[in-house]
């Protein structure tokens, strides 16, 4: 059997492309109805289309037979069309192609002897072939909804429940320190204002000094905010006083000339960013909202064909179990102290 050698840096990539394809031919449909294409010739040139009971007899041709097993064209193209496309280009190689029916039928030889040794019984394998048929018998659910359209009405629906997304008022972005004591913090803002301190100063001396536990780490950051009274769902919350102030800051990079004094304590306010608020009308928005709802409308089907599938079989839940779970709290994954992987309570029936 001839090897043909291939560069260390495709290595991995192929033998990924080799998974997958044994993988998704061991799922492969009987009968299933072929898909016309434009094929590659050995010269790299394009074969035209053939008619019907020639593509049948094209896709059932073999490429490998091991163990009176045989893999046909139409499985092998079925496969290569779930690879990502660089892996599909490299496929016009004929060189490549062979490669891969070399590591492919290696991949055979060792699954038919696992076969033979009994190892198909072994619990990861039949972990593997659930998820596999788990993921087939999606992809199959799912085709019966790809051609979904959403409705104008479903469209509006959407856009009027994800209204944050397409309104948004002005926002600012801000930085603070905080400090309890007045005389301190004015002595550090004359300080900041004295020396025209940088965005990365002002971060560094509130990373040192701030006493706001929740900001101090990320240097006083208070992320994209708006004024309180515009706040939307998933602004974050900031002191009105505070947001006043940063935004009365005419520039990025301005410090707020006199302390914001809270019931937290005084504040220095640098601001660091500026959003013009922006409006998209339901009009303006409708062509980005199809596919977003569209993606929405097929996943809430293929959950309720899911959901359908369990009021016919049987499913019993066993939450309360879950608090037995053993987790690995150490970095390398052996635990050093057999404490850390116990679970959260003693096992039913003992004490």
């Amino acid at each position: 059997m001839q090897v043909f050698k291939m560069k260390p840096k495709k290595e991995w990539a192929l033998w990924g492309l080799v998974c997958g394809l044994v993988a998704v031919s061991g799922l492969a449909v009987a009968g299933a109805a072929p898909k016309t294409s434009i094929a590659v010739s050995e010269d790299g040139a394009k074969v035209s289309k053939v008619d019907a009971k020639e593509e049948v007899a094209r896709l059932a041709l073999p490429v490998m037979r091991v163990n009176q097993h045989a893999t046909t064209l139409g499985e092998l193209e079925s496969a290569l069309s779930l690879q990502r496309p660089s892996a599909r280009t490299d496929m016009k190689d004929p060189a490549q192609r062979r490669e891969l029916l070399e590591k492919w039928i290696h991949t055979d030889l060792l699954a038919s002897e696992a076969v033979a040794r009994g190892y198909d019984a072994h619990p990861e394998i039949q972990v593997v072939r659930r998820n596999q048929l788990a993921n087939l018998m999606q992809r199959h659910i799912a085709e019966r909804f790809r051609d979904l359209v959403p409705t104008a009405e479903e469209l509006q629906a959407y856009y009027d429940a994800h209204i944050e997304n397409y309104v948004k008022p002005t926002k600012v972005r801000a930085r603070h320190i905080q400090l309890s004591n007045r005389a301190e913090a004015q002595k550090l803002l004359d300080d900041l204002r004295a020396r025209s301190a940088s965005q990365y100063e002002f971060r560094s001396v509130a990373q040192e000094r701030s006493q706001d536990v929740y900001t101090r780490n990320s240097g006083g950051d208070l992320a994209f905010f708006p004024l309180p009274a515009h706040r939307q769902k998933g602004d974050p919350e900031v002191h009105e006083k505070i947001a006043k102030a940063a935004f009365e800051i005419p520039e990025n990079g301005g410090i707020y000339p006199a302390l914001v004094e809270t019931d937290k304590g005084y504040h220095i306010v640098m601001r660091t960013g500026f959003r013009q608020a922006m409006t998209l009308t339901f009009a303006q928005a409708k062509e980005r909202l199809v596919p977003v709802v569209t993606r929405n409308l097929q996943q809430s089907r293929i959950d309720a064909a899911i959901d359908a599938i369990g009021e016919r079989i049987k499913v019993e839940r066993h939450e309360e179990n879950l608090k037995y779970v053993l987790i690995d709290l150490t970095e390398t994954g052996e635990s050093a102290e057999p404490g850390l992987r116990h679970p959260t309570g003693p096992l039913p029936g003992n004490k």
